[in-house]
């Protein structure tokens, strides 16, 4: 595989494991007042952020070297949600969700398609056994 290959299924990795951090962010403490606005929180909920924010900066920095399908609607995403949800945007933030979601499922599927590609290539050029010229006896 190619390392815009790898860095595809990287990105739309890390995308998706973003998603579960960042769903519970977005239930557990985020409000009408904003993003983590009533304080004190537990341990885990810092933690939490920890998880979808790295997520999401590895996502966007695999992705800008990538092969991804629409990758600038990716990088837009990304960008968008990591930005909005820190200054205390709910709602559009979902949305954007769920588009990276789509995004990052079409990047697997493309790379999955490539790899099954490049092996039909490789076992194409490859000579079947006993069929090397130089074992000929004529």
């Amino acid at each position: 595989m190619k390392p815009e290959d790898k860095r595809r299924v990287l990105s739309s990795v890390a995308a998706l494991l973003a998603m579960p951090f960042f769903f519970f962010c977005g239930m557990a403490h985020f409000c009408i007042g904003g993003h983590m606005a009533h304080p004190p929180y537990p341990w885990y909920h810092f933690a939490n952020e920890f998880g979808w924010l790295t997520f999401l900066v590895i996502a966007l920095v695999f992705a800008f070297r990538s092969n991804i399908p629409t990758k600038k609607t990716f990088l837009i995403l990304t960008v968008l949600m990591l930005a909005l949800r820190l200054l205390g945007e709910g709602m559009l933030t979902l949305v954007m969700a769920v588009g990276l979601i789509v995004a990052s499922i079409r990047g697997m599927r493309g790379a999955r398609a490539i790899k099954g590609r490049s092996n039909q290539a490789s076992a194409t050029s490859k000579p079947a056994p006993g069929a090397d010229s130089s074992s000929h006896q004529g």
